[in-house]
Formats: C-alpha cells, sequence, structure tokens
C-alpha cells in the first residue's frame, strides 16, 4: 500500500508538473500569436508575462534532454521570477493608473535584485541587499494583487474574472514565498 502511495504521489506530482508548465508554454504561445496580430503594448506585455516563463521552461527542458550543464540557468530563472512582478505590474498599468512612485521603486527594486542574482561577491551580494530583493519582490507581489483586485471591482464580464484570478494569482504567489 506504501509503494503504491508513493507512485500516486509521484505520478500526480508529475503529471501536475508537466501539465503547469506545458499550460504556460501554451499561454506563452497564444499570446505571440496574439501581439504579433495586433502589434499592441497590452498584448507585448502579457506576452512578456507568459512568454519569459515559456522560454525558460522550454530552455530548461532542452537541456535537460540533451544532458547538457549550464551554470547561467539558474540564474536566468531566478531573473525571471524577479522579473514576473514587474511585467505584472507593466500590465495592471493598462487597465489602472500606476504612479510613477510606484514604477520608479519598482524598476530600481528589479535592476538591484537582478544585480544581486547575477553577482557572486561583495559589495552586491551582501545580506542586505538580498533582503531589499526579497522585499521588492514581496512587496511588488501584494500591490499588484491589490491593484487587480481593484481593477476587477470596476471591470465587467471576462475582464473582471481575469482579473480576479490574476489577484489570486499574485495572492498565492506571495504566499508561497
Amino acid at each position: 500500500v506504501l509503494r503504491f502511495s508513493i507512485v500516486v504521489i509521484v505520478s500526480l506530482q508529475s503529471f501536475l508538473e508537466w501539465f503547469t508548465q506545458g499550460s504556460i508554454v501554451l499561454l506563452a504561445t497564444r499570446m505571440v500569436v496574439q501581439w504579433m496580430r495586433w502589434r499592441d503594448r497590452v498584448s507585448l506585455d502579457i506576452f512578456l508575462v507568459f512568454g519569459s516563463l515559456g522560454v525558460l521552461l522550454i530552455l530548461e527542458r532542452t537541456l535537460r534532454i540533451t544532458h547538457i550543464q549550464a551554470a547561467w540557468i539558474r540564474p536566468l530563472g531566478i531573473s525571471v521570477l524577479l522579473a514576473h512582478p514587474y511585467l505584472l505590474m507593466r500590465v495592471v498599468a493598462h487597465f489602472r493608473r500606476v504612479s510613477q512612485t510606484v514604477k520608479r521603486a519598482a524598476a530600481a527594486g528589479l535592476v538591484t535584485s537582478l544585480i544581486v542574482t547575477w553577482t557572486a561577491t561583495w559589495p552586491y551580494r551582501t545580506t542586505p541587499l538580498i533582503a531589499l530583493a526579497f522585499i521588492y519582490f514581496l512587496w511588488l507581489l501584494g500591490y499588484v494583487a491589490w491593484a487587480f483586485r481593484k481593477g476587477a471591482r470596476a471591470a465587467g464580464g471576462v475582464t473582471h474574472w481575469r482579473m480576479l484570478h490574476a489577484a489570486l494569482g499574485a495572492t498565492l504567489m506571495a504566499g508561497v514565498f
């Protein structure tokens, strides 16, 4: 019974991993097609949210299948993760006003986080800078969740539900970290 339970759990975990990653790649593909069709900034920003994750997933799978060890893939993955709230904030800006202060703080936080991620030595890789990168990440995810929630109240129909799901996703992601 224990062996069967372990096999079922591993199989379920594997299924969920493939399903989630496949969904992200599918959304990225759909959004690049939409962007190529419309060539507007909203489609580009939404593509960047899903496309950055999709390209990363394809790169990781390709490297794993070809048994190539690449030292740069981990910092790249962390960079994509750190950029995710910033990219979501760009999407939010199409639906509601985002203050210049928030935009500047988000850009500065992203740049600081990327420097911390890609450098391995002092003075850029210190505990206070790592803490600042983490705080930036959580703060911006919280802001994005709040902004999507507020935007959903003002929207109707499909847009309302999409914004609620985006708010829930940002909240869950912040909760995980």
